[in-house]
């Protein structure tokens, strides 16, 4: 999980999400494991999160909740579906002004109550 506009804010943390994916992609490309191609699924939403430490007895990790968290987690799997690499949300995609988005449709993701618009980059 890799989380921009935290704790230092960025105003173009969503089109650095979206090349991020970009460069991710990139990466595995063309790439073998132990004579096996590599792949990936990622998931970007953009929304509100809470951040911060959570744990104690000096075991503590930093980590994000929330529904734009759910919801990555969630568009990642659903790349299985849709035959896709990234998928993402509408406001990922208006705020990144992603060049060559490709709206796949409305998507029922679980633990959310409206259908959530679903964009994946050009191929």
């Amino acid at each position: 999980m890799a989380t921009f506009n935290l704790s230092v804010e960025d105003s173009d943390h969503a089109a650095r999400a979206v090349r991020a994916a970009q460069d991710i992609l990139a990466s595995v490309r063309n790439t073998q494991f132990g004579g096996q191609d590599l792949s990936v699924r990622i998931g970007v939403a953009t929304g509100d999160v809470i951040a911060g430490n959570v744990g104690g007895g000096g075991r503590q990790s930093y980590t994000v909740y929330g529904d734009a968290v759910n919801i990555a987690a969630r568009l990642e799997e659903m790349n299985k579906d849709y035959g896709t690499a990234v998928l993402f949300t509408e406001s990922t995609a208006r705020l990144a002004a992603v060049s060559g988005a490709r709206r796949m449709g409305n998507a029922v993701v679980r633990g959310v109550n409206a259908p959530v618009a679903v964009y994946s980059l050009a191929e």
